[in-house]
């Protein structure tokens, strides 16, 4: 019916609405890309929430840190830990997401996400912190009756900077000399956005892999890259198509009057005339 046509149209034009949007306002738009002094807590607040969604949490790992997991994973298997998990001794780190997952023979595993804008030297010592402080959380928790076995932790660094991540990925690294054998190490995983190609982020095909595709877009490009992305997510579903534009909107509008009449003119009138 004239409903269901309308539903069917709707991702297309809320994406088409978005594109025209930005392109009619660049030349009063300050972008994101263009401001390094706002640019680090919107970009981690930014990931934080596409990842605290599970699907977009599982395509993450699926694409990205694939090899370290070993098992599918579905949405019952895992639960957004509070970022309280992580005491505030280290302060507050609110770009931190961890993941608690049930792998199949009931043992659960953690996934440790630091989004970092920046390089940090210190990044294995930091995460070392982190890892610790969750195993003395899940000590405090477990059945005392039941074998110890420590629970793995996956720790990852999303890095979103445009200088090369020169960091040590091992802990290792850290101490004066390598020599000895009894040394504590570990090493972290690194997710350098900057590093992929455009054809490598455009076949991911997901919502995470876009963001990045769009977040290493130049202002010369941008059009072109909103362009490229709607072919792509006229295929996907119109909750992932809005959760993507209102994560565009904060990412790459700085004013926020501006964000809110964008969110108004393209989301709120399109989803409203599909249900009319």
């Amino acid at each position: 019916d004239g409903t269901g046509e309308r539903r069917k149209n709707m991702d297309k034009n809320i994406w088409e609405r978005f594109v025209k949007e930005i392109i009619l306002c660049e030349e009063g738009t300050e972008y994101i890309v263009d401001s390094e002094a706002a640019i680090h807590n919107k970009h981690d607040r930014g990931y934080k929430s596409l990842l605290s969604i599970k699907k977009n949490f599982i395509d993450f790992i699926k694409t990205f840190v694939k090899d370290e997991v070993g098992k599918e994973i579905f949405e019952e298997d895992v639960t957004l830990l509070d970022k309280e998990f992580i005491t505030s001794n280290f302060g507050k780190r609110e770009s931190d997401l961890i993941y608690e997952i049930k792998s199949s023979n009931k043992n659960i595993y953690f996934i440790l996400i630091e989004l970092q804008r920046k390089v940090d030297m210190t990044m294995s010592y930091r995460i070392l912190n982190y890892m610790v402080e969750i195993w003395r959380k899940w000590e405090l928790s477990r059945d005392k009756n039941e074998k110890f076995v420590l629970p793995k932790i996956i720790p990852c660094v999303l890095y979103n900077g445009k200088s090369k991540w020169n960091a040590p990925l091992e802990l290792k690294y850290l101490y004066d000399d390598t020599k000895g054998e009894y040394l504590l190490n570990y090493k972290y995983i690194l997710i350098d956005v900057y590093r992929y190609t455009e054809e490598e982020l455009l076949s991911f095909g997901n919502i995470i892999s876009s963001a990045f595709y769009l977040d290493t877009a130049s202002k010369s490009n941008m059009e072109y890259r909103l362009n490229k992305l709607g072919e792509r997510l006229k295929k996907s579903r119109d909750s992932e198509i809005e959760q993507f534009v209102n994560w565009a909107v904060n990412i790459l509008v700085l004013d926020e009057n501006k964000q809110k009449i964008i969110r108004e003119k393209i989301i709120k009138e399109e989803i409203g005339r599909a249900h009319v």
